[in-house]
């Protein structure tokens, strides 16, 4: 057998750790959203090392993160020239293809990304809304959904830990419901606007809100929504099963998602079964595709006898589909902007 090759250069390994670590920190800045900065970081890596792959395609997302879809563009295709099959390239072109009216070219490339990353769930998740704002029918986007469901969420519910045998206050029908809300938008965002209404106005003799914040972002509208929850919880950092661990500790009896299929969403601990209610409301329109999240809160505006069969979700109608805060400098008006404007 062969002596291991020794590093005739050890003086490298910490220029490379600091080079690896700074490539992490962009791509921690830009799941947070700060584009910009994670831009700058990407141009800087460039200078040590002008061909890797992983850096541009970096700098292609941080440009489509700041609407420079051109760029983006422009981009992203040098990537793909070195690296065909580089699936967050590939993914991320979908998204720049999309929002550049190239609804073909958004498909062609979500579909190379799936079949360039076929165990990505975040990549083969996107398919779904990469096709429902394409123009695709109510159908083959809840199939799309469905497979996506089947092959990544499902198995986690299959498996999921059963739940302890309910005490002699837990069966009680008039005890205090533990209501538990996961989202990843609590901040100047338009979900805050709809539920922070229901944060403020929730009976504390009736239920015992839990709210578990999954976005590193947080602004005066987070600390304003804060103000109505006692119990919050920021797990923006906290892996799946830590939150679901958290969730079962807390023996939440509906968990309610407020997210859906979009940034900062926790659909992987919900797959885990962390309650024995699941629900989707407000965050996305599109239907889950995963068995473990059974029930929508809706109204019969949104969801209608006629389109209830696109969901996979059963609708539970509310009077109202929600109620809008709107921002505080908001002007008050009777007509819709749209007209004067």
């Amino acid at each position: 057998m062969k002596p291991p090759l020794k590093n005739k250069n050890p003086s490298n390994q910490p220029k490379r750790s600091a080079y690896e670590q700074q490539f992490k920190e962009a791509n921690r800045l830009l799941m947070l959203g700060k584009g910009v900065i994670a831009l700058e970081i990407y141009s800087n890596l460039l200078k040590e090392q002008p061909m890797d792959m992983r850096a541009w395609a970096g700098v292609g997302m941080a440009m489509a993160m700041t609407q420079q879809w051109k760029h983006a563009q422009e981009t992203l295709e040098f990537v793909l020239s070195r690296d065909p099959h580089n699936a967050n390239a590939l993914y991320s072109l979908s998204a720049v293809k999309q929002a550049m009216g190239d609804h073909p070219g958004a498909r062609a490339a979500i579909d190379a990304a799936c079949m360039a990353a076929p165990d990505n769930w975040m990549i083969n998740r996107f398919k779904g809304y990469v096709y429902a704002n394409t123009g695709a029918n109510p159908q083959e986007i809840l199939d799309i959904y469905c497979a996506w469901g089947r092959k990544f969420a499902d198995p986690l519910t299959d498996k999921a830990v059963p739940f302890p045998p309910l005490t002699k206050a837990q069966k009680d029908p008039y005890r205090k419901l533990r209501i538990g809300y996961v989202s990843g938008d609590l901040r100047q965002h338009s979900i805050a606007f709809f539920i922070e209404p229901i944060f403020k106005h929730h009976d504390p003799k009736q239920v015992d809100v839990h709210v578990y914040a999954t976005s590193g972002i947080k602004d005066k509208y987070t600390a304003r929504m804060q103000q109505h929850v006692e119990k919050w919880f920021d797990v923006f950092d906290m892996p799946h099963d830590e939150i679901f661990k958290l969730i079962r500790k807390h023996r939440i009896d509906v968990l309610i998602d407020l997210s859906g299929h979009t940034a900062g969403d926790r659909m992987m601990v919900f797959a885990r079964k962390p309650a024995p209610v699941q629900l989707t409301w407000l965050g996305y329109m599109y239907p889950l595709g995963m068995k473990a999240i059974q029930y929508r809160f809706s109204d019969k505006k949104n969801i209608t006898t006629e389109t209830q069969k696109f969901y996979n979700e059963i609708p539970f109608y509310i009077d109202c589909g929600g109620m809008y805060h709107p921002p505080q400098h908001s002007e008050v008006c009777l007509a819709p902007p749209c007209i004067k404007n």
